[in-house]
C-alpha cells in the first residue's frame, strides 16, 4: 500500500484522544444507552440513503448474480477479508451501496482504501458510523460525502483517525 505522509495541521496537533480503544476492534466507547445507539444508527442509514441507499443480503446477492457466477460465495468472501463495509441492525447485515460501482458490482478502490485503513481498530458498525459521521478533517462533512470528490482527504483523514486510535 502507498503510504502517504501526513502532516497534522497544528489545530490538531492536541487532538484529544476520545476514543480510546476497549480492545484492538473497538474504538468508540461502548454504549448501552439504547437511545445512544439508536442515534447512531439513524446518522448511519440517513449518510447512506443520500448516497444510493443500503442493500440487505438478499438484494446484494441478486446484484451480483449478474456479474458474478457464485455470488454468494463471493460476498462471504468480501465479508469475512473485510474488504466490504456492512452494518448489522434489526438482525439483518446491511450493505451501503456507495461502495459498489452501480453497473458492474465491483468495489471502489476508494472505499476499500479506507477500509484498509480503519478495520484495524474499528468493527463493523464503528466503520459505518465514521463514514457517516461528520469529520473536522473534512470541514464536518460526513466521509461518505466527499469520498467520490476527494478519495485522498477521506483516506488521510482515515489514516489520522487509525493512528489516534492505535496511540
Amino acid at each position: 500500500m502507498l503510504e502517504i505522509p501526513i502532516q497534522m495541521p497544528a489545530r490538531l496537533a492536541s487532538y484529544p484522544k476520545t476514543r480510546q480503544p476497549t480492545s484492538a476492534r473497538n474504538v468508540f466507547p461502548l454504549s448501552t444507552d439504547k437511545q445512544a445507539l439508536r442515534q447512531r444508527f439513524d446518522t448511519i442509514w440517513s449518510a447512506f440513503t443520500r448516497h444510493g441507499g443500503v442493500w440487505d443480503v438478499s438484494e446484494v446477492e441478486q446484484r451480483l448474480r449478474l456479474h458474478v457466477q457464485q455470488p454468494i460465495s463471493t460476498l462471504a468472501h468480501l465479508i469475512v477479508e473485510r474488504r466490504i463495509v456492512t452494518f448489522s441492525w434489526g438482525e439483518k447485515t446491511w450493505f451501503p451501496a456507495f461502495q459498489f460501482e452501480a453497473e458492474t458490482m465491483s468495489l471502489r478502490s476508494e472505499s476499500q482504501r479506507v477500509l484498509a485503513e480503519l478495520a484495524s481498530v474499528y468493527d463493523d458498525f464503528d466503520v459505518a458510523h465514521w463514514l457517516a459521521h461528520p469529520n473536522v478533517l473534512l470541514g464536518d462533512a460526513a466521509p461518505v460525502d466527499c469520498i467520490r470528490d476527494h478519495p485522498c482527504c477521506v483516506l488521510a483523514a482515515a489514516r489520522l483517525d487509525r493512528f489516534v486510535a492505535k496511540g
